[in-house]
């Protein structure tokens, strides 16, 4: 018994320097290990978006628009309100013109994209290994 507590005291100062930092990560994730791990999975799907909405990649940002609509119908048109109430205030009305006929080539074009074989199994999740 004395070996076996010998290991274990040797593992948790391999993971931990310090009885503190221990406590102080306790204390941080509650949950223990699962807890930090669905965390980071999480920090990991939010990178994903925003890697997909800054890109200018008009695809990626398709897929993460479509996702956020079939995911939650209602939130995402109260989103799309606001947003248009943003981009209102920003002048968007002298913009929306301009903007109108690259929306519709963009809209078509997603049309085209939509009807091409696609992997089911690789949606916006916070296990997305795609």
């Amino acid at each position: 018994d004395a070996q076996k507590l010998w290991q274990e005291h040797q593992e948790f100062r391999a993971a931990f320097s310090t009885p503190d930092e221990a406590r102080a990560i306790k204390e941080l994730f509650p949950g223990g290990a699962q807890e930090a791990r669905t965390l980071r999975q999480a920090s990991q799907a939010v990178d994903q978006l925003d890697a997909a909405i800054y890109s200018g990649d008009a695809r990626a940002q398709s897929e993460v628009v479509s996702e956020l609509a079939r995911s939650n119908p209602a939130a995402f048109r109260q989103l799309f309100a606001e947003a248009q109430k943003v981009f209102s205030a920003m002048g968007g009305r002298q913009n929306q013109q301009r903007d109108s006929s690259d929306s519709s080539q963009d809209l078509r074009a997603s049309q085209l994209r939509s009807a091409e074989p696609r992997n089911d199994n690789c949606k916006m999740q916070a296990q997305r290994s795609c």
